[in-house]
């Protein structure tokens, strides 16, 4: 396990390099760009930029939105690439109902406080601001590996009865809370925190929702990639 001391150099090394390489793009560009330039551009203290230019501190996504403007190039770049982030997939409307994306929508969600990624895919409602996230390998006709003792239980819907999935059907996908399945007829019911409504339909695939993330409070952040 990793010291929380060697950890927050190891984020702040990612999380700073991007910034300071673009700031080195930039001053070849202008040389009258230094830390007071740069400090009165994006209003962050002179000392305070210093400390991220030197990787003593650590930018947080507020500050990164800043630097971007003030040099006048995409979130990412300052953020980087190397930055711990899981793709949007899908976006579910006020119905529930999950759309995949179209090409224009092209966006990411980037953790900040993590150092590793879990792999899992996001799911994102504009309206409650939330992201639902799944495993693509976690599913109700796959295996599911167990931290704890490293060992794999088969999981299947009747294990999933009143968890919140993300849901392939016959008729559509769909988030809901799982509330009756008939194993002969693969007939799923589920209850829609969307429209607090139950529905019925032909079960292809079920994948348990892991984790909800509300964007307006958490650290994480969507935002749009680049190509």
């Amino acid at each position: 396990m990793i010291s929380p001391v060697l950890q927050d150099n190891y984020i702040y090394s990612y999380m700073n390099e991007a910034l300071i390489r673009q700031v080195e793009i930039a001053k070849k560009k202008n040389k009258d760009i230094n830390n007071q330039t740069i400090s009165d551009g994006t209003g962050i203290h002179k000392s305070t930029v210093s400390e991220h230019l030197s990787s003593q501190k650590r930018l947080s996504i507020e500050q990164a939105k800043s630097y971007a403007k003030y040099l006048d190039i995409p979130l990412i770049r300052v953020i980087d690439d190397n930055i711990v982030k899981y793709p949007l997939v899908a976006y579910a409307d006020n119905y529930g109902e999950v759309l995949m994306r179209q090409p224009h929508q092209n966006e990411i969600i980037v953790h900040p406080n993590e150092i590793k990624t879990t792999g899992e895919y996001g799911i994102y409602n504009e309206k409650w601001q939330s992201i639902h996230f799944y495993h693509p390998e976690i599913h109700s006709s796959n295996l599911k590996k167990l931290d704890i003792d490293n060992t794999y239980e088969t999981i299947n819907v009747d294990n999933m009865i009143d968890d919140l999935a993300y849901l392939i059907t016959q008729q559509g996908q769909f988030i809901g809370e799982i509330k009756k399945f008939n194993t002969k007829t693969y007939e799923i019911e589920w209850f829609s925190l969307h429209t607090l409504k139950t529905t019925k339909a032909i079960l292809i695939k079920a994948y348990p929702i892991l984790s909800v993330t509300k964007t307006k409070y958490a650290l994480a952040q969507k935002i749009q990639q680049v190509l």
